[in-house]
């Protein structure tokens, strides 16, 4: 039989719990069947998926892909058409490579991603669906084409539908016939287990002398570390102390505000992170308590394992969690939504050493239990085998169908025209605008050469006005001057003539002195008198 299993992911940081699952139904599933054929499609880039499915000797093909259930709804054009394209892209590879390998069953792995489930459908091929989340309650994701029609097409296109715990099922069934819907819960190599936890421990964990609590996960705000730090605070306050290691991985942002948390609640010295580490299960044996304290898990992995290694676990209420333990027997169950209910868990397991030991006992033995009864990896691949030998009628999909996956691979080389037309237009407008470039450059230059010259001329133009001010200035210094020796000269004749006139008078009055004191004066007096008698006469008598 030939097998396709689909991965949402290729473990790019760490494995989770969906790989962990797939790594082991594969390991159990060739020794139940050493004929079977499996070959895993994972989303790329490569991961550690790859580098484990390698040291098994399972076929990997890596291929691109987005996810129809995720942290937020693409809307913008650009991101809807960007993600159809590759996810089309893939349906059509993985359709091909159903064809050419003559594939007997596809499995899709999680909801996150259904391409392979369509593939199958478009090649006539049956298919099954793990369901390991609720998708919104535990991740708080988004269904891009929405929640019912999400749930609607995982039951469509699937023989069979199979959810990872009681709970997932339940919620399963608000849209998916019951009768669809089995459980199985992950596959979990006890004895592997058994012997990882028995390694040396990893890291260097020093000794408090405190209670030590435990919690292996991803650090999220959706995983409840946080839950732990405050509940561990509020007990401090009681008087009552606990050392905390926080195993797993987790973004900067994430880690921040945990530390943020802890200092808020006054138990900094109280906390260690480990980081993510290979093999957790050595310092899990470490542990005096151990804590799932997500949301709504669906189905608790770590719980599991925490009870396989006998430890006192203390878990949600809600989830799977719920239906591993039995409250108040082989482990305590706490509301998420009532802090005081995890302080309290916390402080029954801290002040009764004995109370841990025999719930950690039979933890182990209820969890024992759990893996060998109906809902095992033994009876999942059973189940699969039925699904995949039967000639129960499919839905045959029309091929036109198989044509629109093409559409965006057509849209993107009218695109790619459209861009290169685009650019040649862009070239040309790029040499127009060089060549008015150019022919503004020289325009300037020009400009250049004529606001030069303009400058020389504007130069030569001012000193020559100065130059000519400077003559006007000297010649208006001259004129002023002579008009100044003029007046001189004037004043000076003016001075020589009233000078003269009076030596003239003055010579006169002389020579009139002189000449009454002459003789001559006294007789032309003699000679003159009745003259003149006779004109006085004749001038008195014409009056």
């Amino acid at each position: 039989m030939k097998v396709v299993i689909l991965s949402h992911s290729s473990a790019w940081e760490h494995i989770g719990g969906a790989e962990l699952s797939i790594l082991q139904t594969i390991r159990q599933w060739r020794e139940l069947d050493p004929d079977v054929e499996i070959s895993v499609v994972a989303r790329g880039p490569s991961g550690l998926l790859q580098v484990e499915l390698a040291k098994l000797g399972v076929p990997a093909t890596t291929i691109e892909f987005d996810a129809w259930v995720l942290p937020q709804r693409i809307t913008a054009p650009e991101d809807v058409f960007r993600t159809q394209r590759a996810n089309l892209a893939a349906v059509k590879t993985i359709v091909k490579m159903l064809r050419m390998q003559q594939t007997d069953l596809v499995i899709t792995n999680t909801i996150i991603s259904p391409w392979a489930a369509i593939a199958a459908a478009l090649a006539g091929v049956p298919h099954v669906w793990m369901v390991r989340e609720f998708g919104d309650l535990d991740h708080g994701h988004q269904f891009q084409i929405g929640q019912a029609e999400t749930f609607g097409d995982i039951a469509r296109l699937s023989a069979l539908v199979v959810a990872n715990s009681t709970a997932v099922k339940r919620h399963l069934e608000n849209w998916i016939d019951p009768g669809k819907i089995s459980v199985a819960y992950p596959a979990i190599d006890v004895q592997r287990l058994e012997s990882q936890s028995a390694h040396p421990l990893p890291i260097e964990v020093q000794s408090s002398g405190l209670p030590r609590v435990v919690m292996v996960g991803r650090l999220a705000e959706s995983k409840g570390q946080w839950r732990l730090v405050r509940a561990v605070g509020e007990l401090r306050r009681r008087g009552v102390e606990l050392e905390v290691l926080f195993v797993g991985h987790g973004e900067a942002a994430d880690k921040e505000r945990l530390v943020d948390e802890a200092q808020s609640a006054g138990v900094s010295d109280l906390v260690t992170f480990t980081g993510p580490l290979e093999n957790p299960f050595p310092v899990v044996r470490t542990a005096d308590i151990t804590v799932m304290a997500s949301t709504n898990e669906a189905f608790g992995r770590s719980t599991l394992e925490y009870m396989l290694l006998g430890r006192a676990v203390i878990a949600p209420d809600v989830g799977g969690s719920a239906e591993l333990l039995v409250d108040g027997r082989c482990g305590v169950l706490f509301d998420v939504s009532n802090p005081a209910s995890l302080e309290d868990a916390l402080l029954t397991y801290a002040t009764d050493p004995l109370l841990r030991a025999s719930h950690g006992a039979a933890a182990a033995k209820r969890a024992r239990a759990l893996l060998a009864g109906a809902f095992t990896t033994e009876v999942l691949i059973a189940q699969l085998t039925d699904v995949a030998a039967s000639q129960v009628p499919r839905a045959s999909i029309p091929h036109v169908v198989e044509s629109w996956l093409d559409i965006p691979a057509a849209a993107q080389l009218h695109f790619d025209s459209l861009a290169a037309q685009a650019q040649l237009a862009l070239n040309k407008s790029e040499e127009a605008l060089a060549l008015k470039e150019e022919a503004l450059a020289l325009k300037e230059a020009a400009f250049t050469v004529l606001e030069d010259q303009v400058a020389r001329d504007r130069d030569s133009y001012t000193e020559k006005l100065r130059a000519l001010a400077q003559d006007q200035s000297v010649q208006r210094r001259h004129m002023e001057d002579a008009q100044s020796i003029l007046k001189r000269e004037n004043a000076a004749l003016s001075e020589e003539l009233a000078r003269r006139e009076l030596d003239h008078a003055s010579e006169l009055e002389r020579l009139r002195a002189e000449f009454r004191g002459s003789r001559t004066w006294r007789v032309g007096r003699v000679l003159l008198g009745p003259a003149t008698a006779v004109k006085r006469a004749l001038r008195s008598s014409r009056g």
